[in-house]
């Protein structure tokens, strides 16, 4: 026996990753999500544009990483010594994604509440091999996110330009000067304007990989343990094209209201759409509700 067999996996981990495609809609005003899952029929229009397609899509969105962190204020000019602190949610937009959930079968139901019925499972390999990982979960008044915070904030602030013309106005003024011997100086600008460019790259790769990891976390707050921690979301930046051998598992409700999905689906949508026979296609009900 291979030591890999002999490993058990505990019940709060899933070899299955689930999509599901009655996810909220996105609140422009407030920048975040409602708390209420689409329609049913949107929910389920969703599903099929999803398989048909083999593709699972990025966002319309970016997800906003909250920081709650307390800012100095100055006193008034009667009393300059005196300094408070205010707090301050400051929000950076990360990186657009598409996602799934990490959630055992026997947990899917709490998950309905918030995300619907509908919902199509895939095989975990399949979600790494498209560079799907697990996101770092944080409070909004954490001291690790306020350090990655401060440290982005920091590089946004960098003003190459201002580099830049300060070295093409050493060079143009350098050119003008009516001297035998200015070798030594030629160098030390020849080295400035070369670490300019690399600095504006370093600077610019910086932002760009902090960008990309912010991408993969999931801030909230002391009231949101029993929903957004719960999630054990899984991410990617790039559109999960699959294949049909990477589905593990499709879940339809059999009825909500008048609207038979389940038979709906057996009926007009796998012949249709041309969806193998192993894949399971499995009623919410019998899966989650017995």
């Amino acid at each position: 026996m291979s030591a890999s067999s002999t490993i058990i996996t505990p019940g709060t981990v899933s070899k299955i990753l689930w999509h599901f495609t009655g996810g909220p809609t996105w609140d422009m005003n407030k920048n975040k999500q409602n708390t209420y899952p689409k329609p049913a029929k949107e929910a389920y229009q969703c599903m099929i544009s999803i398989i048909e397609s083999k593709e699972l899509r990025t966002g319309n969105y970016s997800e906003v990483v909250k920081v709650r962190l307390k800012l100095r204020v100055k006193g008034t000019k009667k009393r300059r010594s005196k300094k408070k602190y205010i707090e301050k949610t400051r929000k950076v937009n990360s990186n657009k994604v598409c996602c799934l959930a990490d959630i055992p079968l026997i947990h899917l139901g709490y998950h309905a509440s918030r995300y619907g019925k509908f919902a199509i499972g895939f095989h975990r390999h399949s979600a790494i091999k498209n560079d799907f990982n697990p996101v770092l979960y944080s409070l909004e008044n954490s001291k690790a996110l306020k350090n990655i915070y401060r440290g982005f904030s920091r590089l946004k602030n960098i003003e190459i330009d201002d580099l830049v013309s300060a070295s093409k106005l050493l060079r143009k003024t350098f050119d003008k000067i009516d001297v035998e011997d200015t070798e030594e100086m030629e160098d030390a600008l020849s080295d400035l304007e070369y670490e300019i460019e690399y600095v504006e790259d370093y600077v610019k790769t910086a932002f760009e990989n902090i960008s990309h990891f912010l991408a993969f976390v999931k801030t909230f707050n002391e009231s949101e343990f029993g929903s957004i921690y719960t999630e054990r979301e899984w991410r990617a930046t790039k559109p999960f094209s699959f294949n049909y051998q990477d589905i593990a598992m499709v879940v339809i409700p059999k009825k909500i209201g008048a609207n038979k999905y389940y038979e709906k689906f057996l009926d007009n949508e796998i012949s249709r759409i041309g969806i193998p026979k192993e894949i399971p296609v499995v009623p919410w009900e019998d899966l989650v509700e017995h």
